[in-house]
C-alpha cells in the first residue's frame, strides 16, 4: 500500500492471478481513507494500465452508478461512511491491461506484475497505490522448470454467458444490497493446458475448490469449507466452452461486508499421482484464484464506527489497531466486516 499525505487506499481484493494475454483485466475493490468531506473528482480514477514499463500509459476509467457496472475502463463508488474525522470511500475499479500484463513467461511459468493506481480528490489532491498481480502462463511450456498449475480464467466481457445487466464480468464488484446473488453472475472456467499431452506432468484435471472468504479471509457462512466443485477443463483458453454457473447465492444470514469468490483449480498426472504438486491448496487463501466479489448489504455497515481508546485486548475485543496516535494514547478501530466487530 502506498500512502500520500492526504489519505491511503487499502485493497479488498483484486484480480490477483491471472492467464497472461487470455484475460490480463484490471478488477481492483478498495477503500479510499480520507479527510471529512473529501470526494472523489469527477472520472477521478486512472491507472496504468500497460506496467511499469510503460510509465506516461495511465488510462482514466469513468464513474458510473453503483449498480450499473458493465463494460470498459469504469469505476463506481459503493459506499461513503464516517469514521471519526475521516472518510472512507469504498470504490469498484474495472477495465482492460496490457503490455507488462501479457507475454507468457516460460520456462518460468509466472511473473508478478504491480499495476499503479491513482484517485485525484476534489480539490486537486491524489491518493495513489500499487497492487502486485500474479501472471501465470497460458501454455502448456514444456521445458518448464517447475510444475505447470491449471488456470481459472477471469470472467469478462459477454463471453462467459451471464444474466442481468448480461456482462460475464458482472460478478465482480456485485453489489447485493439485499443479501441476494442470482445464479448468471458467477463463472468458473479453467484452462489446462496439458491435457492433449499427457505425458506431461499435471495433465488431468476434474474438478476445482471454490469457497467465499470475507476481508480478512475468514470463511462465509455460506461456505464454511471449500467446496469441490466437478468441471471439464479446456485445453486452451475458450471461455465459451466448459463454464459452470455458479447456483444463485443467499447471504441474508451473513455480516454486512466484502466477500471474495476464490477458485483453486486441482490437477494431478495422467495417473492420478502428484496432486499436491499440481494444484493450488484450497487450504490458503492465499493461493486462490479470486474470480468475483460481493458487496453485501453494503449500506447496513455502521454509518459511523468511532476510535476507541486503547485497552485490554479481552475489553477491546473485535477491533484491531490501525497505529493512529492521538492525544489520548494509540487508538484502536473496529474491523470493516460486520460480524467480526463488537
Amino acid at each position: 500500500m502506498a500512502d500520500t499525505e492526504v489519505g491511503t487506499i487499502t485493497a479488498l481484493g483484486s484480480g490477483n492471478r491471472f492467464t497472461a494475454a487470455a484475460d490480463s483485466e484490471m478488477r481492483f475493490d478498495g477503500v479510499l481513507t480520507v479527510p471529512a468531506g473529501r470526494k472523489i473528482a469527477t472520472n477521478g480514477i486512472k491507472y496504468w494500465y500497460l506496467g511499469p514499463t510503460y510509465p506516461n500509459s495511465p488510462v482514466t476509467a469513468t464513474e458510473v452508478g453503483r449498480t450499473s457496472l458493465g463494460l470498459g475502463y469504469q469505476y463506481a463508488v459503493v459506499n461513503t461512511r464516517p469514521v471519526g474525522d475521516k472518510d472512507e470511500v469504498t470504490f469498484h475499479l474495472r477495465g482492460d491491461l496490457g503490455g507488462d500484463f501479457d507475454g507468457n513467461p516460460c520456462p518460468n511459468p509466472d511473473k508478478k506484475v504491480p499495476v499503479k493506481i491513482q484517485v485525484t480528490l476534489d480539490d486537486g489532491s491524489t491518493v495513489t497505490t500499487e497492487q502486485d498481480i500474479d501472471v501465470v502462463t497460458g501454455t502448456s511450456c514444456p521445458n518448464a522448470t517447475v510444475p505447470i498449475k491449471p488456470v481459472v480464467q477471469l470472467p469478462y466481457s459477454t463471453g462467459f454467458g451471464g444474466t442481468a445487466p448480461g456482462y460475464s464480468e458482472s460478478g465482480f464488484g456485485y453489489i447485493a444490497d439485499d443479501g441476494s446473488v442470482p445464479k448468471g453472475i458467477f463463472f468458473i472456467n479453467v484452462t489446462n493446458n496439458r491435457i492433449s499431452q499427457p505425458t506431461l506432468s499435471c495433465s488431468k484435471t476434474d474438478h476445482v475448490y471454490y469457497q467465499l472468504v470475507d476481508d480478512q479471509g475468514k470463511p462465509a457462512k455460506t461456505t464454511p469449507d471449500p467446496v469441490s466443485l466437478p468441471v471439464t477443463a479446456n485445453a486452451s483458453f475458450n471461455p465459451g466452452a466448459n463454464t459452470v454457473q455458479l447456483d444463485a447465492m443467499d447471504l441474508s444470514d451473513e455480516a454486512p461486508g466484502y466477500y471474495k469468490l476464490l477458485v483453486w483449480p486441482q490437477a494431478t498426472n495422467s495417473d492420478g499421482s502428484n496432486g499436491a504438486v499440481c494444484s493450488y491448496d484450497q487450504t490458503d487463501v492465499s493461493q486462490g484464484f479470486q474470480v468475483g466479489s460481493i458487496f453485501n448489504k453494503y449500506e447496513d455497515l455502521d454509518p459511523d464506527t468511532p476510535d476507541v481508546p486503547l485497552v485490554d485486548p479481552g475489553i477491546a475485543a473485535g477491533v484491531v489497531a490501525v497505529g493512529a496516535l492521538g492525544a489520548a494514547g494509540v487508538y484502536l478501530r473496529r474491523r470493516r466486516s460486520g460480524g467480526q466487530a463488537a
